[in-house]
């Protein structure tokens, strides 16, 4: 998929040649952390030898139980086992009381990077590897869409409206130069932890969910990142001077934006 939304003469999150500044700042846009949760099996009442193996780097934790294992003890036992692992200790953290649940360190969007699997339980008890997964996929950011600032610097993308600490700090885009990169490679958005271009003084096109004026307030739309130019309980106005609208239009579509945010 391309840019969301497109016609024959605009993009959504085209940056206009007249733009004086873009910035560029690392995307933490939904920026969530994978997790696997691994479950022991009991049934045998034996001692029993516990293997997990993690195949991408090849590392296995062994545990031993007592004659009566219960699953909280063994959990406890592949804790123990799992954090002195420096590797995996390094990849992950480790939680839960009856089951194993591992959740990565470093975002990503594919939760099939690691895979874990019994790696052998002796005599018979086995760790059931495919109880699911924690979290959800980080996904990319798209282009055309209301970028926040917090004191501290962070940028990321309008959701719950402003705060005497969260800014507007301008719109998500790409260059006329990126055109044939966004098109032919079929790009959305930026991936998670990519750098993100960010208009702070310029023009761009955006999606308006209302028709717009110039003389219109432009509302940012907290569920999606876009825009619009009238109240809404899903969004929020934008200090007037900072933005603007270039065009008057009829209907709902793309349009460009003026913006003036001082970032």
């Amino acid at each position: 998929m391309s840019p969301d939304l497109i016609t024959p003469n605009l993009m959504e999150g085209l940056i206009a040649n007249t733009t004086n500044r873009v910035i560029t700042k690392p995307n933490l846009f939904n920026r969530n952390n994978r997790g696997w949760i691994i479950t022991p099996g009991v049934a045998t009442q034996e001692v029993t030898t516990y293997r997990l193996k993690e195949n991408l780097t090849n590392q296995v934790i062994t545990v031993v139980s007592d004659a009566t294992p219960t699953a909280a003890e063994v959990v406890t036992l592949l804790t123990t086992a799992f954090r002195a692992n420096p590797i995996l200790n390094g990849l992950f953290t480790v939680s839960g009381t009856t089951t194993l649940n591992l959740t990565a360190r470093l975002p990503g969007a594919d939760p099939n990077i690691y895979t874990f699997v019994d790696g052998g339980s002796t005599p018979t008890n086995t760790l059931n590897t495919s109880g699911g997964s924690i979290g959800v996929d980080s996904i990319d950011l798209p282009f055309g869409r209301c970028m926040t600032v917090d004191n501290l610097g962070n940028y990321n993308r309008l959701a719950s409206g402003f705060s005497g600490t969260l800014e507007f700090a301008g719109v998500t885009g790409f260059t006329y130069a990126d055109i044939e990169t966004v098109l032919n490679r079929s790009v959305s958005g930026y991936p998670i932890d990519s750098s993100v271009n960010i208009v702070t003084d310029g023009v761009v096109c955006v999606w308006s969910d209302t028709a717009v004026d110039p003389t219109a307030a432009v509302y940012g739309v907290n569920t999606t990142g876009r825009f619009r130019s009238t109240a809404d309980a899903a969004a929020v106005e934008i200090t007037t001077g900072l933005v603007s609208w270039v065009e008057k239009t009829t209907a709902p579509g793309l349009t460009w934006l003026r913006i003036n945010s001082g970032k």
